[in-house]
């Protein structure tokens, strides 16, 4: 009975981790602190990743 009662709650931690990591994944596609249209230099941009506009980030 004891290793039922373990691998119940194993099952239910790796499924409650699993939904938590995939909201956080739609959450925090678009946490912008503030904006700014200055110019930034080319040699400062090291990554530029597109991001479709949706219901997580009107602003895009």
């Amino acid at each position: 009975k004891l290793v039922a009662v373990l691998a119940l709650f194993l099952i239910s931690a790796a499924v409650s981790q699993g939904r938590t990591l995939a909201r956080m994944g739609t959450e925090l596609r678009c946490q912008c602190i503030a904006t700014h249209s200055r110019f930034i230099p080319p040699k400062s941009i090291q990554d530029v990743k597109l991001t479709q506009s949706g219901p997580h980030c009107k602003n895009v």
